[in-house]
């Protein structure tokens, strides 16, 4: 049997973690046939490497997976793959093996990667990269604060989450194809590893899922600057016209 997780047990699990550097929280909304605990995020992946000891979490769909199994077979990976989230997550494991190096290895997604793929991943180390596909087909967001940088998929989550917060902060948009690197007690690293060019099936610069707007998202976010809210408005007298 599961409950469901209560805003009182988050906040437990935030006391009983205040020494730590890092911390990683998701939902997961499953566009997989993974169900019951594969489904849920983050996936551990166990290193004894503290540098790719690592836990993931993803936002996307990746309807093709053949070209990356293959890759991660190559690279010696011979379990069950359950679903795109742990595909992606063993690639990025097995590749940084191979590699050596984070942004070497996220370099190499869109050669294997086709869809919407937004992720993070927290080290053992305390480091996390966060990544936005090429396309920007999910939006992702950062803000810096008192020396605590949060990244989020919207910009109402970091709002409320520092709403009881003191001290100015302001909250900017990860563009597509960029990463950020956290790391703690140094400013955030963003860099760009790919760009629309680099996606094989690319018919146009950027591709934003159309579900945000109308479904996914918050209403009090915003994506690209534009209110959600009167995004979906304007949906409605659309609908309403035809």
């Amino acid at each position: 049997e599961t409950e469901p997780i209560r805003s009182s047990k988050v906040v437990d699990t935030i006391a009983a973690h205040r020494y730590a550097t890092s911390l990683t929280f998701h939902t997961r909304y499953s566009t997989t046939d993974v169900c019951g605990m594969d489904g849920v995020h983050p996936i551990e992946i166990a290193d004894e490497d503290p540098n790719c000891d690592m836990a993931f979490s993803f936002n996307g769909n990746i309807p093709d997976c053949a070209k990356a199994t293959a890759e991660i077979r190559r690279m010696g990976f011979d379990k069950e793959l359950k679903g795109d989230t742990d595909v992606i997550a063993r690639f990025l494991h097995a590749k940084y093996k191979e590699l050596g190096n984070w942004d070497a290895t996220i370099a190499a997604l869109p050669a294997f990667f086709d869809g919407a793929y937004n992720g993070v991943f927290l080290l053992r180390n305390g480091d996390s990269y966060s990544f936005r596909d090429p396309l920007g087909i999910h939006p992702l967001v950062l803000t810096e604060m008192n020396g605590t940088a949060i990244v989020a998929s919207e910009d109402a989550a970091i709002r409320k989450a520092v709403n009881h917060s003191r001290g100015p902060y302001s909250i900017r948009e990860v563009h597509p194809g960029h990463f950020v690197h956290l790391s703690p007690g140094k400013k955030p690293r963003l860099a760009q590893f790919a760009d629309a060019r680099d996606v094989p099936s690319c018919l146009q610069l950027q591709a934003n899922c159309l579900f945000e707007d109308i479904y996914f998202a918050d209403w009090e976010s915003h994506i690209a600057g534009d209110p959600i809210a009167h995004a979906r408005f304007e949906w409605g007298k659309v609908h309403a016209e035809l």
